[in-house]
């Protein structure tokens, strides 16, 4: 079945969450979490809207990582999709994005 641009990205994005759902669920204790996806309004806003779909033109993060983030508290969160390094701290978690090929120092 062939997807519009914009209909193609929200499948992607459906199958991410529940791939990023399975995997927070299987590992409840986890100090690190490495995902493509970074959490919702966190290290997501993307610097190429045109990229994203048109139903979510501003932020592409997963709600399931923040709340597991909120939840849970990792040490450390190390996210991609976004090719612009940052750096943020959520209570006790670290996030970062490394961006394009970044070295990071943990």
């Amino acid at each position: 079945m062939a997807y519009s641009d914009n209909e193609d990205k929200i499948q992607r994005a459906i199958k991410e969450e529940l791939e990023i759902r399975e995997f927070l669920e299987d590992n409840p204790g986890a100090d690190i979490v490495l995902s493509h996806l970074p959490p919702y309004n966190i290290l997501d806003y993307s610097i190429r809207p045109e990229f994203l779909p048109k139903s979510h033109p501003e932020h592409c993060g997963s709600k399931l990582l923040l709340e597991y983030i909120n939840n849970n508290q990792p040490k450390l969160v190390v996210t991609g999709h976004i090719h612009k390094p940052g750096e943020v701290v959520i209570g006790k978690t670290r996030v970062i994005n490394p961006g394009k090929g970044e070295l990071i120092d943990i």
